[in-house]
């Protein structure tokens, strides 16, 4: 496979030139598309795994959205596995795993989706317009599993728990339909083995406290409740800080701390959406020059949503910003996730390619959770990529994620990227990342989210312990105190 670019120039006549330059990227291609498939499939079955089934669902949501073609969503829970796991071990389950694919596969329609979303969780994506023919269907998946399994000379029997979501009944996008399936999974599960349920909002508790939330957390920024914490990202070559992450934090009168996992998505379905981001870059923005006024030089990063991008107006707001506290743009980075980026790539390539026109950086977090295709990592305007943490967090113990680790940090310089490796937690996994040439840092190894007030104490002190652990050509960084309290996901 060749790629060719061609240039124009004028000739000693001043007639018009086409220079053509042409390299085989066969290899690069190759291992593109190996890595792309890797990201994407489960290792045990072979089956697209849950990014795989993501990207799917906001292609169909998207297609079906103008054709009007409605699908279901169903998830299974395998009845009683973890018993087998325990009893007969992890390869005897391994082995089932891998029949039940193979029995869902080859019984159900070609064009139904099969994949798996993890632990003994499948999902099944099939054409249905009413609750009646997806239950049929469900139905029909319940028998398919009953039949016992053969394993190693071990008959085993097998049951299920199959909850189901209707597009665009139930939710007209990818998480919504995902989270649905789920509640209904759990509510099929509480009626016993071998059951199916369709979503019900009169049944799903989680409904009630959504909205709960959604009031909460209207009447708690209105009273000034949430602050931003910030979290280091340090250069691996010197140890310095380069900037700090911006994250909110919900100062709950009841609950405390809450973490933006908690309480994000109400903000992407609320109203105050705009509200918040534009609160979130002014108090960034802001804090950045207050620092520098105050001796401490570090750059903030900012995370959008996909609805960020929407907005039409948001370079104008950060430009009128960037002014307003005489910031330098280069000392602003955007963040925005492969999944915000995907859902109109074209979209995402001009609101980039317009905030980056005014100095600002760009970066792609969570980068390898399968969401992107490479072909449009070329084309967006960027500065960075962030290597989604549940690589990073175990790459020191699976080959498999320090190979898509290492290979991220190589395709990430051949694009011209600096890569930032996110979840760092302990000296091995800084250790590798050194080895394998990343370029920045993040982590709590390194330092946890803390409120503005608690950065230039933290600064002083972890320059200290650098200068102090420098040792060779590597540095050595200790841990400091957790000052933003843990989460799952480390935001």
């Amino acid at each position: 496979m060749l790629e060719v670019m061609g240039r124009r120039l004028d000739g000693p006549a001043g007639e018009p030139l086409t220079v053509l330059n042409s390299r085989d990227v066969t290899e690069h291609k190759l291992w593109e598309e190996a890595l792309r498939h890797q990201a994407l499939h489960d290792n045990i079955t072979g089956l697209p795994n849950r990014a795989c089934l993501r990207e799917r669902l906001q292609s169909l949501t998207r297609t079906t959205r103008r054709k009007a073609r409605p699908f279901a969503l169903y998830v299974l829970d395998l009845d009683a596995f973890k018993e087998i796991n325990d009893t007969f071990g992890h390869h005897i389950g391994d082995a089932l795993l891998w029949q039940v694919a193979y029995r869902l596969q080859t019984n159900l329609r070609a064009a139904d989706m099969v994949a798996r979303l993890g632990g003994d969780e499948f999902a099944v994506v099939a054409s249905a317009s009413t609750a009646a023919e997806a239950s049929v269907i469900a139905m029909r998946i319940l028998d398919l599993l009953q039949p016992s399994y053969e394993v190693e000379g071990q008959k085993l029997g097998l049951s299920a728990s199959v909850g189901v979501a209707l597009f665009p009944l139930h939710g007209s996008d990818a998480e919504s339909l995902l989270r649905f399936a789920d509640v209904a999974m759990y509510m099929a599960k509480r009626g016993g083995a071998s059951r199916h349920a369709i979503y019900d909002i009169q049944k799903d508790p989680h409904s009630r406290h959504r909205i709960a939330v959604h009031n909460e957390l209207r009447a708690g920024f209105e009273r000034n409740e949430l602050s931003l914490y910030y979290q280091p990202l340090v250069e691996s070559a010197t140890g310095r800080v380069l900037a700090l992450e911006a994250l909110a934090r919900w100062h709950h009168p009841q609950r405390g701390l809450v973490l933006p996992g908690d309480f994000l998505e109400a903000l992407e379905h609320d109203g105050i959406g705009r509200a918040f981001v534009s609160w979130t870059l002014r108090s960034a923005v802001g804090q950045c020059a207050a620092w520098r006024s105050a001796g401490v030089n570090v750059a903030v990063a900012v995370n959008l949503s996909a609805r960020d991008l929407d907005d039409p107006e948001l370079p104008e707001l950060i430009a009128g910003l960037l002014e307003q506290y005489d910031t330098d743009p280069a000392d602003l980075t955007v963040e925005l996730t492969e999944s915000s980026i995907m859902l109109d790539p074209l979209r995402s390539i001009g609101t980039l390619a317009a905030i980056r026109s005014l100095g600002v950086k760009a970066a792609v977090d969570d980068f390898g959770s399968g969401q992107s295709t490479l072909s449009y990592l070329r084309e967006l305007p960027l500065d960075q990529i962030k290597i989604d943490k549940s690589f990073v967090l175990n790459m020191a113990v699976e080959r498999q994620a320090a190979a898509i680790v290492r290979s991220t940090i190589g395709l990430g310089h051949e694009l011209g990227l600096a890569v930032v490796a996110e979840g760092v937690e302990n000296q091995a996994t800084m250790k590798l990342l050194a080895a394998f040439g990343c370029d920045i840092v993040q982590g709590y190894h390194l330092g946890s989210p803390m409120p503005a007030e608690s950065v230039p104490h933290y600064l002083l002190g972890f320059n200290l312990r650098v200068k102090a652990k420098r040792k060779g050509r590597h540095i050595v960084l200790t841990s400091v105190p957790d000052a933003g309290g843990r989460s799952v996901s480390s935001k």
